[in-house]
């Protein structure tokens, strides 16, 4: 069914055009054609970016031609919300690229969806009503915000569940006020995705940490932990950390706390100990299992903080002799 046909009302549609070629009259005029009006455009990645800031786009139409990366960059800002204030605005990414790694790259950013060019109103009539009609969920993991490509035959146990999430252009298309994006829905919605995501993050915390350890002791202790795994444990810690303290999560703050003391001690120390990473993923299961109010939550949180004091006591021991 053609997006002309289906007596959607986009009058009151707010969109962020990025077109930084001598397209955007083309895209503009599309646009006009299926009565949306209220259109800011923009001519560079900077300027979306801090169009962004100021307004409250319920449709960002991005064109890959201003910076494959730049493009990606502003839609995993989005996503994640470091920029703006709506992280779930729908977001289509316009591109002539072919290339299906770089195609993956920017849908693995979070976009809701590409369209290849040339371009034609019946095409962007269809893919925005599609968006507005039959929007995938959410899901979050350790490193993705943004809608669940998954097909019912590769979603798998234990899998993150999809999150339904606002959709301003749905409900300014159809009044249905279910999907209306204000103050109240957009913070369960942050919630529901936060608390996904930081569950996949423990989780693949202790992953991470249970492969060194592994390693190490396969080793002996010869082996040095890879630096990009290293360098993703403490990015994993930061952002764990920022979320905890920015939601409360007041029944882990100590465990966090005692988390950012242990990575701290793997960054800095002159050798490697292996048991700074056994205790990191203990941190990391205590972590998921009181996340998800596990029964063996309590004996885990202890266990975890019982042996970081321990291995800090050890070392402060081995500092002062």
């Amino acid at each position: 069914m053609s997006g002309l046909n289906s007596r959607l009302d986009f009058a009151n549609i707010e969109v962020i055009l990025l077109e930084p070629t001598a397209h955007a009259r083309v895209v503009r005029d599309i646009l006009r054609a299926l009565g949306i009006l209220n259109m800011r455009e923009c001519k560079s990645i900077e300027e979306a970016a801090d169009m962004v800031t100021v307004r409250d786009p319920d449709l960002l139409i991005l064109d890959s031609e201003a910076g494959d990366e730049s493009v990606n960059r502003v839609v995993r800002d989005i996503r994640g919300g470091r920029l703006g204030t709506n992280p779930f605005a729908v977001i289509i990414v316009l591109t002539w690229e072919r290339d299906e790694s770089r195609i993956w790259n920017t849908l693995n950013a979070g976009a809701d969806d590409l369209i290849a060019k040339p371009l034609s109103v019946k095409l962007i009539a269809d893919r925005i009503e599609n968006l507005v009609r039959a929007r995938k969920k959410f899901v979050a993991t350790a490193d993705y915000v943004g809608p669940d490509r998954r097909t019912g035959e590769r979603q798998n146990t234990g899998d993150p569940e999809p999150i339904v999430v606002p959709n301003n252009l749905r409900y300014k298309a159809t009044g249905d006020k279910s999907a209306r994006c204000d103050r109240e829905s957009l913070k369960k919605a942050r919630l529901s995705v936060g608390l996904q995501r930081l569950q996949r993050m423990t989780g693949e915390l202790a992953r991470i940490a249970t492969i060194i350890e592994q390693d190490l002791e396969r080793s002996e202790g010869y082996l040095r932990p890879d630096q990009d795994d290293i360098a993703k444990l403490s990015m994993l810690v930061e952002e764990i950390s920022e979320y905890v303290q920015a939601h409360d999560l007041k029944h882990v703050r100590d465990l966090v706390t005692s988390l950012r003391k242990v990575m701290d001690g793997i960054g800095t120390g002159p050798d490697t100990n292996i048991r700074q990473f056994e205790i990191l993923r203990l941190h990391g299961h205590a972590l998921l299992a009181a996340l998800l109010e596990g029964d063996d939550a309590p004996e885990l949180l202890a266990q975890a903080l019982k042996q970081a004091i321990a291995i800090a006591g050890t070392e402060d021991a081995a500092g002062a002799a």
